[in-house]
């Protein structure tokens, strides 16, 4: 609610005011700012104000992951991955805690393409924590990305078996199926779970888009997908699914702006390379 305010003096001030009215040690109103930072797309004024936080709340968790993910989307990965690798404790009473650690750390290698440590670190998430059903999500969208589709796909539709209302789980097993396969359908009813489960999630909202799309329903996906992106404003992938539809519509100069709009926040290297192809043949 605070970032649609507008203007940024008088959000300043009214966290301000709020700071006072809340206990000095409670690092929340840092975090509402630095996340306001960053759905703005200003990464660097955002780690200014991480570590700035971090100076007065040295053991604060949430800080340090805020912080390795911020270093991620400036591309300065070598630095998150030594961040995360050094919160590790490896002690029997801190295993939930590594797990978490051990996904983030997946995530980072995941978007920049190093797809061998991205499957090794959620690997040992999912052996110290093998009930958390994170961890076998993202072990799907690393075997999806290393090409191991069928290996993907059983993944998810076993932990479907045990939480079949898992929203997370419905909506990439559909996108799955919509990159992966012609199973085109089959995808559509699932996605169309994962919404009515999550009715404003920008991702699954652009998984519903794109399904549609994929059957040839350019003003349904065209529908979802400008929903998804108000939901989700600086997905990548939800301006690069509008580009491509509207180009379908032959809306050629309206596709090119949702790609460059794309380019600008994308941080996964294949994401790039393949936007700079569009824009390239336009």
């Amino acid at each position: 609610v605070c970032r649609r305010v507008g203007n940024q003096t008088k959000l300043q001030n009214l966290l301000t005011r709020t700071r006072r009215l809340i206990d000095e040690q409670n690092s929340l109103v840092d975090l509402i700012s630095i996340e306001g930072l960053r759905e703005d797309g200003k990464y660097r004024e955002a780690l200014e104000l991480i570590r700035s936080a971090t100076r007065r709340f040295p053991e604060d968790q949430s800080l340090k992951f805020t912080e390795a993910i911020t270093l991620s989307e400036l591309n300065r990965h070598a630095e998150s991955v030594e961040l995360l690798k050094g919160m590790l404790k490896g002690h029997p009473e801190d295993v939930t805690d590594d797990a978490g650690i051990y996904l983030l750390l997946s995530n980072v290698y995941l978007q920049h393409n190093k797809l061998k440590e991205a499957e090794e670190a959620v690997r040992k998430a999912v052996a110290l924590n093998p009930d958390d059903p994170e961890g076998a999500i993202q072990l799907s969208s690393v075997l999806e990305k290393s090409g191991k589709n069928e290996a993907a796909e059983n993944g998810l539709r076993a932990l479907l078996q045990v939480q079949p209302d898992n929203a997370t789980a419905l909506n990439n097993l559909a996108y799955l199926l919509l990159e992966r396969t012609p199973r085109y359908q089959e995808a559509l009813k699932l996605v169309e779970q994962a919404v009515a489960i999550e009715p404003i999630n920008g991702s699954f909202l652009d998984s519903l888009g794109w399904a549609h799309y994929k059957l040839g329903n350019m003003e349904k996906a065209r529908e979802y997908l400008e929903k998804a992106i108000l939901y989700s404003r600086r997905s990548a992938t939800g301006h690069e699914h509008l580009g491509d539809v509207l180009q379908k519509q032959g809306r050629l100069a309206e596709a090119k702006r949702q790609w460059e709009k794309a380019l600008d926040i994308s941080i996964e290297a294949d994401e790039i390379a393949r936007l700079k192809v569009k824009l390239k043949e336009r």
